[in-house]
């Protein structure tokens, strides 16, 4: 299906690409496929943990944000938001929190550790 997110591991050794069925292809320095995550209905981003650990986040446009161990695919945590697709999500420099938009202006910073929204902010013009 459509690529829809392409990004390299912060250690330069893998490669994920983010397709609009569900689908994030894991591949290695030799842009070898090492693995081929499932699960979320249609991924809308995906962002890469900042340490050399390979944690990616998934972002969904069923307004799911997935945490996974790339190259083991691992799920570590599902977390659910408004329901409104996330379009648009990043890890934190620290790597302790994401922060995600959706399509209807609400801004969340989510927990990893605790696998849970710590701060939610609705835009004044969000749409209902």
């Amino acid at each position: 299906d459509t690529v829809i997110a392409v990004k390299v591991s912060t250690d330069g050794q893998l490669l994920a690409a983010a397709s609009m069925d569900g689908t994030v292809s894991i591949y290695d320095a030799q842009m070898q496929q090492i693995n081929l995550i499932e699960g979320p209905e249609e991924c809308s981003w995906i962002d890469w943990h900042p340490s050399k650990a390979h944690f990616l986040a998934i972002g969904t446009a069923e307004g799911g944000l997935w945490l996974v161990e790339a190259a083991k695919n691992r799920c570590m945590a599902v977390m659910m938001g408004t329901g409104r697709p996330l379009r648009v999500g990043q890890w934190t420099p620290d790597g302790r929190l994401l922060v995600s938009g959706d399509e209807g202006g609400r801004v969340t910073v989510w927990s990893a550790k605790q696998a849970a929204a710590t701060l939610v902010y609705d835009h004044p013009q969000a749409v209902e």
